[in-house]
């Protein structure tokens, strides 16, 4: 009986320090630290609020983001992602399209990407305007995967397409 219960309370502990270390794990890497710049301070809440699950805060975020920077392809290209988080796949599709222009040939050095439902990527910079990645090729392939679900959808393909439920 006595090697039980000290079994028990060892599991309990070692639970215990995972779920500490896993807490502290997500609290550094959300929201990071010493970005700088407006924009990708901003940016950067609003990536964290959507991996956090929280898209109308993120969308509110992105939408500053706007505000201070109208046409911002991370904006736009963001808030897509919140739109095909919440199913509204012809407003990501649109919010897309907007970005494209601005984002071909737009400079970024990216801090981290997430997909969205095997269709989308948002993504977190690092720094906007400089950097060595394209960001117009992100955001047509986001495009291409929009639209790939809508037909999808449209096709009756269901479930068994990827992120359709």
């Amino acid at each position: 009986m006595k090697r039980t219960s000290s079994k028990v309370i060892a599991i309990v502990l070692a639970l215990t320090f995972i779920a500490a270390a896993s807490a502290a794990f997500a609290q550094g890497i959300c929201p990071p630290a010493k970005i700088t710049g407006s924009i990708e301070s901003i940016l950067s809440r609003g990536y964290c609020l959507f991996i956090a699950g929280k898209y109308a805060e993120a969308e509110k975020e992105f939408k500053l983001a706007l505000q201070k920077d109208p046409g911002n392809p991370v904006a736009l290209n963001d808030l897509a992602a919140v739109y095909v988080k919440e199913n509204k796949l012809d407003k990501a599709d649109t919010t897309l399209k907007e970005a494209l222009p601005k984002a071909k040939g737009y400079k970024i050095l990216v801090n981290r990407v997430c997909g969205v439902q095997d269709i989308c990527l948002a993504l977190e910079p690092y720094k906007v305007g400089g950097g060595n990645q394209d960001l117009g090729a992100l955001v047509e392939m986001n495009i291409r995967m929009v639209e790939a679900k809508m037909a999808a959808e449209k096709a009756g393909a269901g479930a068994g397409y990827p992120g359709v439920q």
